[in-house]
């Protein structure tokens, strides 16, 4: 066997080894992407639904509001996904609890005794996104206030286009 037989030996059987491991990487996660597949279809298919028939709706709150102030969103033990505040000392990517209160003047957080109040002005993004935790792809949204960082899970559609319906002024 001469050095270049030798060669083309080795280049034969490294793409070989590659074929294989990328067949079985394919194998192992085809199952996660045809569920990521049939899970936009139906997320599209929400989204489109929420353009066309969302309507913002005041909420009453037991908290008191300032005057013209009302709250449009009130969720109670929402999941929080990937959280980041820099005030609180909080980086975590743990699922936990909290309490959103979205109102047309601002976003209050509420992390069991504490709370943070948002300006909705300043929310620097915030789009729809999707996540796969423990088996199965969820919708999130995500939003950054003044370098915090959350992912909200529950409701996300609701947050999001109510978040968007406030920004635009309607």
């Amino acid at each position: 066997m001469t050095n270049s037989d030798f060669v083309i030996l080795i280049i034969f059987i490294t793409w070989f080894l590659a074929f294989v491991i990328a067949l079985i990487l394919y194998l192992i996660n085809r199952l996660k992407y045809k569920k990521l597949k049939t899970f936009i279809d139906k997320k599209t298919n929400l989204i489109n639904k929420y353009k066309k028939e969302f309507i913002l709706e005041k909420i009453k709150i037991n908290y008191s509001l300032n005057e013209n102030e009302n709250c449009y969103y009130k969720g109670l033990s929402c999941k929080i996904y990937n959280i980041k505040i820099k005030k609180m000392k909080i980086n975590k990517k743990l699922i936990s609890k909290i309490d959103v209160y979205i109102t047309n003047f601002s976003i209050v957080v509420l992390f069991s005794q504490e709370y943070i109040k948002y300006n909705i002005n300043n929310i620097d993004s915030y789009y729809l996104d999707q996540k796969y935790i423990n088996g199965e792809w969820l919708n999130t949204v995500f939003i950054k206030i003044q370098n915090d960082k959350f992912f909200l899970i529950d409701d996300a559609l609701k947050i999001y286009f109510t978040i968007n319906k406030l920004l635009k002024g309607e």
